[in-house]
């Protein structure tokens, strides 16, 4: 029978991939565009970029921690 560790896995996988997915095209839209148009104000995307980045790297020590406390107290549970 399947523990569905492979389904804890994925989820938070998925939402670290979008989140870096989003921060991917926001960089190359930023490049783009500021390529093309040289607009001054694209400056203030990377602070859009560093945000996505940033609740990336949250999501994935949330979703680590998340799972590290789950394994302790699944393991060190009297009831096994």
């Amino acid at each position: 029978m399947s523990t569905g560790v492979g389904r804890r896995i994925a989820g938070p996988a998925v939402s670290i991939l979008g989140a870096l997915l989003a921060a991917g095209v926001v960089w190359l839209a930023y490049d783009q565009m500021a390529l093309l148009r040289g607009l001054w104000i694209l400056s203030e995307l990377r602070y859009v970029l560093l945000a996505c980045i940033v609740f990336a790297a949250f999501t994935l020590a949330e979703r680590a921690t998340g799972l590290i406390r789950r394994r302790w107290i699944d393991t060190d549970s009297p009831s096994h």
